[in-house]
């Protein structure tokens, strides 16, 4: 029991930026966001919350007057110095992605956060889905 309960603690968290992002300290608002085949926006608003953590990313230059909720989980890297963060996504996984809610997500932010959530849990790192599923839904909550 000791083992599973270490192993969920250290598991990759959508809703968590990936140590070496979150070790750097790196505030990430108003930085270009680069899919992998090209830039797909800017991050608008970013939290950086434990277990809770998202970028709102306006993409309006490429999808007219849309925006994107980024768990923070999504991140694969981030430059400081240029002002980029990159996701491991593509421009279509993206943009098939939901637009972003503001009412939704202020109106019952745990239900839209595990909603949205489950769109972008695929392109979570294969630790993440090595997990038995009850754990795997657990990174996805919070108390």
């Amino acid at each position: 029991m000791k083992r599973a309960r270490k192993r969920a603690l250290h598991a990759p968290n959508l809703f968590e930026y990936p140590p070496e992002i979150a070790d750097a300290g790196a505030y990430v608002t108003g930085f270009e966001v680069h899919a992998v085949d090209g830039m797909i926006g800017i991050v608008e608003a970013a939290t950086y919350d434990h277990g809770r953590s998202w970028l709102i990313v306006g993409t309006d230059f490429w999808i007219f007057g849309e925006r994107r909720l980024f768990p923070a989980g999504t991140v694969r890297g981030v430059t400081r110095d240029a002002r980029r963060l990159f996701v491991g996504m593509t421009k279509d996984e993206i943009r098939n992605a939901p637009d972003y809610d503001e009412q939704q997500h202020r109106a019952d932010e745990h239900a839209y956060l595990d909603a949205v959530g489950g769109y972008y849990e695929p392109w979570m790192p294969l630790e993440f889905h090595s997990l038995p599923k009850r754990e795997r839904e657990g990174t996805r909550h919070w108390d």
